[in-house]
């Protein structure tokens, strides 16, 4: 309806370069592949513009790459959706949950647009940068099904509303996060380990915040010698766009292999549901596909370290060099899922 719409408010001069536009596709996929990208003008039709744009500057390659893969996330969105609302409402609900069919369409949108401006500005922003991005989201979409599924599967009684507004998102190595996130992955921080880890003992709290924000703001504290956040692979779940959940990965030098697992925190308001839990396991499980997974838990968070073990960590020593704290190491070999 929203194609039918976007040519309504065509002339005829500009409604046979939309025709021209498909007549453009190769073969009779490329064709079809091109129509399915006009279905992130389901979000905004005049998205249709900038589909329309980008297929004519682009060689007949690229634009085929491009279009294919807009679709294969059309598909692989509208499949998403099904299964979801068959598994959490039965199959005759039709519902909308975000990081399915409206989510993936929205974030497809914001690609096209910034890559139709970049070969406006004649960036040389490549067709494989994009290629990798939609890729990204779709990484993002699955593992947000896996952590539903997941959850579903262990009977969680998950509110609808709660549903319908969650999202994760990644931050690669080389990506910073936003202020916005960083402020929020603070906060986070900030109660836990004030009201939760270190309720009697505020100057420890205090430490450990610390520690934390000198990574996210390197830039306020130059003569510290803390890996930027930047430097680190960041996992976030979303609730309304705020994270209430992160996990965070820094690469181990000379070990590519290895990852020291830095960093991960729940919302407080978040832990009565589970979600934050079946969200850890998740990150983990993707990591450790490709990776062994090292890391440190104070040895009084009898919480955080249960759920370790659940997870698949090996607590490996003791010792108590940090903030004057018994810790433990522990260790996450790679694993094979079937």
């Amino acid at each position: 309806m929203q194609f039918v719409d976007f040519l309504s408010t065509k002339t005829n001069k500009e409604v046979e370069i939309v025709k021209s536009f498909f007549n453009k596709g190769s073969n009779q996929t490329d064709k079809i592949d091109r129509a399915k990208s006009f279905l992130a003008t389901e979000i905004d039709k005049n998205i249709g513009n900038k589909v329309v744009e980008t297929g004519s500057k682009l060689t007949e390659e690229d634009a085929r790459l491009f279009f294919s893969k807009i679709a294969e996330l059309s598909d692989f969105a509208s499949k998403a959706k099904r299964e979801i609302s068959s598994l959490f409402y039965g199959e005759k609900q039709s519902i909308e949950i975000s990081g399915s069919r409206p989510e993936l369409l929205k974030k497809a949108q914001d690609i096209i647009i910034k890559f139709s401006e970049a070969l406006n500005k004649d960036n040389q922003l490549g067709i494989r940068k994009l290629l990798s991005d939609l890729d990204k989201t779709k990484i993002e979409i699955e593992l947000l099904h896996s952590v539903l599924k997941s959850a579903k599967e262990n009977k969680e009684n998950i509110p609808f509303e709660l549903i319908k507004d969650l999202g994760i998102e990644t931050k690669e190595i080389g990506e910073d996060l936003s202020e916005q996130e960083k402020g929020e992955i603070l906060e986070i921080s900030n109660k836990n380990y004030f009201k939760i880890v270190f309720p009697n003992e505020p100057e420890k709290a205090k430490t450990v915040v610390e520690g934390l924000e000198k990574e996210l703001f390197p830039e306020i504290f130059p003569d510290e010698k803390k890996d930027s956040v930047k430097n680190q692979r960041t996992y976030t779940l979303k609730y309304k766009g705020i994270i209430v959940a992160f996990c965070k990965f820094k690469q181990i030098p000379e070990k590519p292999d290895e990852l020291e697992f830095t960093s991960v925190n729940v919302s407080s308001e978040l832990q009565g549901l589970n979600i934050g839990e079946y969200f850890i396991s998740k990150v983990l499980e993707t990591e450790s596909k490709n990776h062994i997974i090292n890391g440190e838990s104070f040895a009084k968070n009898t919480t955080a370290n249960n759920l370790y073990k659940k997870q698949g960590f090996v607590m490996t020593e003791d010792y108590s060099k940090k903030y004057g704290e018994l810790m433990f190491k522990m260790r996450m070999d790679k694993r094979e899922f079937f």
